[in-house]
């Protein structure tokens, strides 16, 4: 059987973080190409208004790298449960200064 060019393009791993990603944030799933291009720009900082262009390269970049440290951190630090929620995996810079300066 043929694998869809989602399945060719994301690993099992970045694809299920996309699927938890969009049901938390209520947004369609990486069921095809153009859905999970959206979720990595998301990811990346593309706020998707109606009269922004379309993502660029740096925010697809920056949305891949999010992704791929994500998807990597999520089996090992909330288990294998999609209901530990990925969106708790993306850091928060802030939280880590405010946990820096107090130790």
């Amino acid at each position: 059987m043929l694998a869809s060019v989602v399945e060719l393009l994301f690993t099992d791993d970045e694809l299920g973080f996309l699927g938890d990603y969009a049901r938390k944030l209520g947004m369609r799933g990486p069921e095809h190409l153009v859905a999970a291009v959206r979720l990595v720009a998301h990811l990346g900082g593309y706020r998707d208004r109606k009269h922004d262009p379309g993502p660029g390269q740096q925010i697809m970049w920056h949305g891949h790298d999010t992704l791929a440290k994500s998807a990597l951190g999520q089996p090992h630090w909330f288990g294998d449960s999609p209901a530990s929620g990925p969106l708790s995996v993306i850091p928060n810079p802030a939280v880590q200064i405010v946990a820096t300066r107090q130790s």
